[in-house]
């Protein structure tokens, strides 16, 4: 049996495994992993860009909805539209006595 650090035990075991050798690990995830490879660079560059639009997206949906909003404003009068001769006067009251 041989403890060593996460990072060396996984090449360790990588390289054993590919000669064929029996091996098991038990293995500690790192507090901390760092990207060597471009395209993983790239991946998490990817990644965070669309987190930050997709963000943005909402944000910016969210403020057209409270934009959208009508507010009533107290410098507006109300229309006032003349009842057309042709419509009548309505019914009438009428005095007649009983």
């Amino acid at each position: 049996m041989e403890t060593a650090e996460t990072q060396a035990a996984v090449g360790t075991f990588n390289f054993l495994n590919s000669e064929g050798r029996y091996v098991a690990a038990a293995l500690i995830p790192p507090r901390r992993l760092d990207i060597y490879d471009p395209e993983d660079r790239q991946a998490s560059r990817l990644l965070v860009a669309e987190e930050e639009r997709t963000t943005q997206d909402l944000l910016e949906a969210e403020q057209q909805t409270q934009e959208l909003k009508l507010l009533t404003d107290s410098s507006t009068k109300p229309i006032e539209v003349v009842r057309s001769p042709l419509l009548g006067s309505g019914p009438q009251k009428t005095d007649e006595p009983n």
